[in-house]
């Protein structure tokens, strides 16, 4: 991932990587799909390593502009460690926003 990130913990402290998917580039598990709609992804995986180059789990994508109105996030309803908090939540909007995107 050569893009930038940000790295958050949940209250459960299970680490998330977070970075924006732009048109045209690699996105969900494995990076198998690109990207193909001018409205930017915020992807969401499981960080098992601080090592920037190690392995993560993919947990979910959403539309930039979805976020920027959510105070909390069940990345996957079925696994309740996936899920971030507002506190989570407002260090990806601060992040989001030190990127250029509006709310």
């Amino acid at each position: 991932m050569s893009q930038a990130c940000l790295l958050v913990l949940n209250h459960d402290l299970v680490p998330f990587r977070v970075h924006v998917v732009r048109q045209g580039d690699k996105c969900g598990i494995g990076g198998r799909l690109t990207h193909d709609e001018s409205q930017p992804l915020v992807e969401f995986h499981e960080a098992t390593s601080l090592d920037p180059a190690a392995p993560t789990q993919f947990a979910a994508h959403y539309r930039v502009n979805t976020l920027m109105s959510v105070t909390g996030l069940a990345l996957r309803f079925h696994e309740p460690r996936w899920q971030l908090d507002a506190t989570a939540m407002a260090m990806v909007l601060r992040w989001l926003m030190s990127q250029g995107f509006e709310r």
